[in-house]
C-alpha cells in the first residue's frame, strides 16, 4: 500500500483553507441565483404557453386613434 502525504506549512494550509472556503460559498450562491432564474424562467414558459383568456384580450380598432384611459 503507497501512502501519498502532502506537506504543508502552517499558514499556507490556512490559506489554502480560506480559498477552498470562498470557492465553495461562491459556487453555491451562483448555483441558487442560476436556479432561480431557471425557475422564473420556466414558470414564464408555462404561463406563455397557455390559451389567452377572454378578459385578457383586447380587440383595437385601428381606425380609432390609440388615447390612454389611465391619464
Amino acid at each position: 500500500m503507497v501512502e501519498v502525504s502532502i506537506v504543508v506549512h502552517a499558514d499556507y494550509q490556512l490559506f489554502i483553507h480560506s480559498v477552498i472556503f470562498i470557492v465553495l460559498l461562491l459556487t453555491r450562491c451562483i448555483l441558487k441565483v442560476l436556479g432561480e432564474v431557471f425557475e422564473k424562467a420556466i414558470m414564464r414558459l408555462r404561463s406563455s404557453r397557455k390559451a389567452p383568456s377572454a378578459t385578457s384580450c383586447t380587440l383595437i380598432d385601428p381606425m380609432l386613434p390609440l388615447v390612454r384611459k389611465d391619464l
